[in-house]
């Protein structure tokens, strides 16, 4: 835990926001130019510390920075830009290297006039970066990786930096999240949540559900972007649900039920496992509410380990010191509930309703599909009544569609079901789902032999 915690201190944005990495950078050419103007000499440790303390763990030890992140950048009516962050540290670093050697120039050799000739230096390459947006030292970076000043990858990249190694070291590929949210039937709330969500991420897909009362967003962005994305929405469900009115099929502990951060690439698992703990941590710093770790953050925990029994419960089993918030009060609000947080891979999260009213014989199915009841390995369900709908439905959550593939899964249902005299009506997408299982229910469909992603030209194109 201790070095989790160093390691989220230490981390450096990735990605960095293009509309605070110029006000940085405006900022210290500034104070360069003042230094040399009135010849402060003691000013050159100011500087020295501030990009010593950015290349180091990005904003948080440096008050310039965190000025731009925290107060000046949110209030700006801009839209912002992103930039790959190990490009931006790397240019950090070069402003530490500058700044220190001007302090040793100074301070231990005596030699002044070339100490603030390498400030000087230092205050065109910040200018530029301020007011133009060119980031010399990030041109830098991206040469020593062979892909040109531009910043893309070349066919044949340097020093044996392959496209899929530049793509992993830039962190080009963004992150998804999947927040669920108990509310499903006022649509003035879903829309407040899905703009506030929408206003710094881009929102793919928005899920609502009358019976289940719960809708289901899905969001993709870089890690930065992403948090703020979720701390943004999760906020306008504290302020507009409150769970004590609140009814639905599906079980729940908060207004912001679980939000899981999901990597696209298995590569990715690391950011998303940060992200997810800096949520975390401003979910229950900035907005007052509880969090429970989950998934990858808590292994052997699901959701189903908090929801069992409803709020009542969870806050009984948090009195008796059962089990306690990773994070915030120890008590659940009483219109907001908690919050259960953590990254995980991608899943499909797929119902298939069934015809009739018979509760039992929903729960009954679910419990031969499920990997509990000796079912398909990965699986997650729920048997629903849908009473507005006036049908039932087997609720799934799949998380691993190789090791138990959709369409056998729909099969086994679909049997089960005959055998209890049901039909099945249809089946429902949550969100979004890997392209992967969605070919592997094509080529099960077709009876293609061993079709998967490799033999579809868009998907071949992509992964080049």
């Amino acid at each position: 835990m201790l070095f989790e915690v160093i390691r989220d201190i230490f981390a450096f944005p990735n990605p960095v926001n293009e509309t605070s990495a110029r006000i940085v950078p405006g900022s210290g050419a500034a104070l360069a130019v003042l230094t040399i103007s009135f010849q402060q000499g003691p000013l050159i440790a100011v500087l020295a510390y501030g990009f010593l303390a950015r290349s180091l763990a990005g904003p948080t030890f440096s008050p310039l920075a965190l000025l731009a992140t925290r107060v000046v950048t949110p209030r700006l009516a801009v839209k912002h830009r992103y930039s790959p962050g190990p490009a931006k540290r790397f240019a950090q670093a070069i402003g530490a290297v500058l700044t220190l050697a001007a302090s040793l120039l100074y301070y231990a050799a005596g030699a002044r006039e070339e100490a603030f000739a390498l400030l000087g230096l230092l205050a065109v390459f910040a200018s530029l970066e301020a007011a133009l947006g060119l980031c010399v030292g990030c041109r830098l970076f991206y040469l020593g990786c062979g892909s040109g000043s531009s910043g893309r990858p070349s066919a044949r990249t340097a020093r044996g930096c392959s496209p899929s190694t530049w793509r992993s070291l830039c962190g080009m590929l963004p992150l998804e999240a999947v927040p669920n949210f108990s509310e499903g039937r006022d649509r003035a709330t879903i829309d407040a949540i899905g703009a506030a969500i929408g206003s710094h991420a881009e929102l793919l897909d928005v899920h609502s559900d009358e019976d289940h009362n719960r809708s289901v967003f899905t969001l993709a962005a870089d890690a930065e972007p992403l948090v703020e994305a979720l701390l943004a929405g999760i906020a306008v469900a504290r302020d507009r649900i409150d769970l004590r009115l609140h009814a639905g099929a599906h079980p729940r502990i908060g207004v912001a039920d679980v939000v899981p951060i999901v990597p696209v690439r298995q590569e990715d698992a690391e950011r998303a496992r940060t992200a997810a703990r800096v949520l975390a941590r401003r979910i229950a710093a900035e907005l007052g509410l509880p969090v429970f770790l989950y998934a990858d953050l808590a292994p052997g925990r699901g959701p189903a380990f908090f929801r069992r029994g409803g709020p009542e419960e969870l806050q009984r089993r948090i009195d008796s010191g059962e089990l306690t918030p990773d994070f915030g009060p120890h008590a659940l609000d009483p219109s907001a509930g908690g919050v259960i947080v953590g990254s995980r891979s991608p899943l499909i999260a797929f119902n298939v309703d069934l015809s009739g009213d018979d509760l039992e014989a929903a729960q009954e199915i679910a419990a031969v599909v499920r990997e509990r009841g000796g079912g398909f390995p990965g699986v997650r369900a729920l048997g629903l009544r849908l009473s507005r709908a006036g049908r039932i439905q087997v609720s799934l959550n799949v998380e691993d569609w190789e090791a138990a593939p959709l369409h056998d899964v729909v099969a086994a249902i679909e049997r089960e079901a005959r055998a209890r005299g049901l039909e099945v009506l249809g089946s429902e997408l949550v969100g979004l789902m890997p392209a992967g299982a969605a070919v592997a229910a094509a080529g099960s469909l077709l009876r293609i032999p061993g079709f998967d992603a490799s033999r579809v030209l868009e998907l071949r194109l992509l992964d080049r």
